[in-house]
């Protein structure tokens, strides 16, 4: 899910995009590729860099919108071992994330190495909660004194 604002910096009003990606489940990316594509029906390499850690990772997507003129839709699947190559990726780092997208034909690349860019933006990687175990530690049964 994408979600779409405006941050004013010096004065200037930048137009940015904000993804949300759940850990341990596939995540849809809504994203408007389409403007700056030079290549007929590419695919897509996703660049991922950790903002607190500067870890990358990469996930090879490839378009499945039914409407490519107007946005194109990304499948990602976030995941604890992923396979290089495929749209598997494993972000474990907790927050926010900057994301690259390239575009290519062909094979997948291995890095962003000579392939143009198509769009950045930022990305929160939300974990899974876990429900804890909490203490009850009051008695159920009072002694009486007198």
């Amino acid at each position: 899910m994408a979600t779409f604002f405006y941050l004013k910096i010096r004065g200037f009003y930048c137009y940015t995009s904000m993804v949300f990606i759940d850990r341990l489940t596939t995540n849809t990316l809504y994203l408007t590729l389409s403007e700056k594509v030079t290549l007929t029906s590419p695919s897509y390499l996703v660049r991922f860099v950790c903002v607190s850690t500067k870890d990358e990772r990469y996930a090879w997507c490839s378009d499945s919108s039914s409407y490519p003129d107007r946005y194109n839709e990304l499948s990602l699947v976030e995941t604890n071992s992923p396979t290089s190559g495929t749209n598997q990726i494993k972000l474990d780092t907790y927050g926010s994330w900057d994301y690259f997208v390239y575009e290519y034909n062909g094979t997948a690349p291995g890095d962003e190495t000579g392939l143009d860019e198509v769009e950045q933006g930022q990305a929160t990687v939300n974990h899974t909660e876990t429900i804890l175990n909490s203490y009850n530690g009051y008695q159920s049964t009072y002694r009486k004194y007198q």
